[in-house]
């Protein structure tokens, strides 16, 4: 942003203003991957397992909506920022998939149910919680992170 030097009025480049937002925008999510990749570290120091799984909420939604959860749905505010951020959380678990992180997304994980399995816009029913949670159990099985009981 240049200021011109014989008023006091400021002149902004508004391309330039448009490129700042960009950058400040992706160094916001590149917080978060950082952020995982240090749990990641200290988890590896400890000898343990670092599992991280997103979470399904309306917004990430691809699943046929009951009339409730579009109810939900239209009371929340900015739901086209909120898809953009959960789409930049998406592209970071595939990268960090890439690199054999624990990572899972479960943005997927109802698109092929119509029942009507949430409360609100992010929290689950009864049923979506025992469906999530069995995929959990699933996930961390095939992943060998925890092992099956012989009994």
């Amino acid at each position: 942003i240049k200021r011109k030097h014989y008023t006091n009025n400021l002149s902004y480049n508004y391309k330039e203003i448009e490129n700042i937002k960009d950058v400040l925008h992706k160094n916001k999510f590149k917080k978060y991957e950082n952020y995982w990749r240090s749990m990641q570290y200290f988890t590896n120091l400890n000898d343990g397992n670092l599992v991280i799984f997103l979470q399904p909420s309306l917004i990430t939604e691809r699943k046929k909506l009951s009339e409730n959860e579009r109810k939900y749905l239209k009371k929340v505010d900015d739901v086209d920022l909120r898809k953009e951020i959960f789409s930049e959380f998406e592209n970071i678990h595939k990268k960090l998939r890439d690199e054999n992180f624990k990572i899972f997304s479960m943005y997927d994980l109802f698109s092929n149910n119509s029942k009507e399995l949430y409360t609100d816009y992010a929290h689950l029913n009864f049923e979506g919680n025992v469906i999530m949670a069995k995929y959990i159990v699933e996930e961390l099985l095939n992943s060998n992170i925890v092992k099956k009981n012989k009994e």
